[in-house]
């Protein structure tokens, strides 16, 4: 009897998958480096035509204080990192074959590059991405000096991204308050992706292997019934990757039940090429225009500005009874999972308004005032954990 010949990757996914990855079928015949070499020259096109297009004006007149004579560079990376990510893991598919992940690597690569450009807090959702193309130290350097520790809690989510941020910046002890406070919410304040992430991290500080197994393969699960998600996701389950390596960078053993063979939506070729193709030097450079290739090598360019310093509004002072008041601080939390905002006047001064941009919080901290409260604009530190439901 002839071998079966073994099912192609793209046969394995859902209807939606196939058609996220028929998106980009139109590259599927050429090979990586010719899809590179194509690349790479519509980025130096980019370059060479920039002072001409109208997003890089775009990009000038939203940026007054970047440099005018690195303008067409920013736009071409901005360029550059939108196809990565679509195209990294549809490549994937469509040409069955692993290596090509490499695209989606230098997609957080140049995010990471442009996280300055980003609305503050927005890298915290990307914390798992991150860590699930291996590149856990720039994970680290995302969650350092976050809120893993001084959150006001109004939401569940919340919990779950300073837990994960906690976790990062290897602050046990509040991981396990983050944890104590969600196990006192009714079950159903919680999607089931962010209970099994919350239950994951108390297997791990439970140094439980065999629960941390159980619950990656639930994670793995969850994605097959996830209703909304990203289209990378109907590929792969790239946030239970993170899982397992934020998991791993702690304690190796604590994987040491998970069985890494799996197929889709886990990809267990993708684990095995991350686990032989550390996130070190990228080797798609080549022939790309030169601020590329420093941003794929890590080295990110001079000209490139840093994260600014975020800032934190507290509440000092204020009459509960004003009902103005009371609606400001409804709005800056928006509320509906405290049900009553007027328990935050209870626990004055505290937070109101979480890391953002001086501007804004100098614009939240003004809305107060007029308001007839007091407040004050500080730059965000690790302050105490505390959480509103307490009160």
């Amino acid at each position: 009897m002839a071998k079966r010949r073994s099912k192609s990757y793209k046969s394995q996914l859902t209807k939606a998958g196939k058609n996220y990855v028929d998106l980009f079928s139109a590259s599927s015949d050429w090979s990586l480096s010719e899809y590179l070499d194509r690349t790479w020259k519509d980025a130096q096109q980019f370059l060479d035509t920039a002072a001409e297009q109208s997003r890089c004006q775009t990009l000038a007149e939203g940026y007054p204080e970047f440099p005018r004579e690195h303008i067409s560079e920013l736009g071409m990376l901005f360029e550059l990192r939108t196809k990565f990510e679509n195209e990294g893991v549809a490549r994937r598919v469509l040409c069955d074959d692993v290596a090509e992940m490499e695209i989606l690597r230098a997609h957080y690569r140049l995010w990471f590059a442009l996280r300055s450009f980003e609305p503050p807090g927005i890298d915290i959702r990307h914390l798992l991405f991150f860590c699930g193309v291996g590149e856990v130290e720039f994970a680290k350097e995302l969650a350092m000096g976050r809120r893993g520790a001084n959150t006001l809690f109004l939401h569940s989510s919340e919990m779950v991204w300073a837990a994960t941020t906690a976790m990062l910046n290897r602050q046990y002890d509040t991981v396990r308050l983050i944890i104590d406070k969600a196990n006192s919410f009714r079950r159903n304040s919680f999607t089931d992706r962010e209970w099994n992430i919350l239950k994951l991290f108390q297997a791990a500080l439970d140094r439980d292997s065999r629960a941390v197994a159980d619950l990656l393969n639930e994670r793995v699960e969850q994605t097959r019934r996830q209703r909304i998600k990203p289209g990378f996701e109907e590929v792969v389950a790239l946030d239970a990757h993170g899982l397992y390596w934020l998991l791993a960078d702690i304690d190796p053993s604590l994987l040491s039940d998970f069985d890494p063979t799996r197929g889709h939506p886990w990809d267990a070729e993708f684990h095995d090429w991350c686990v032989q193709n550390p996130a070190n030097e990228s080797i798609l450079g080549g022939s790309a225009p030169h601020v590329v290739r420093d941003v794929l090598q890590r080295n990110t360019p001079t000209w490139m500005p840093q994260p600014a310093p975020l800032y934190d509004v507290i509440l000092c002072e204020g009459d509960v009874e004003n009902a103005a008041l009371v609606q400001v601080v409804d709005e800056c939390f928006d509320c509906h999972n405290v049900y009553d905002p007027k328990r935050v006047f209870g626990i004055l001064p505290t937070t109101v308004y979480f890391e953002t941009s001086h501007k804004f919080a100098t614009k939240v901290a003004g809305r107060i005032t007029a308001a007839g409260g007091k407040a004050e604009v500080r730059m965000t530190e690790g302050t105490p954990y505390q959480s509103v439901l307490n009160h």
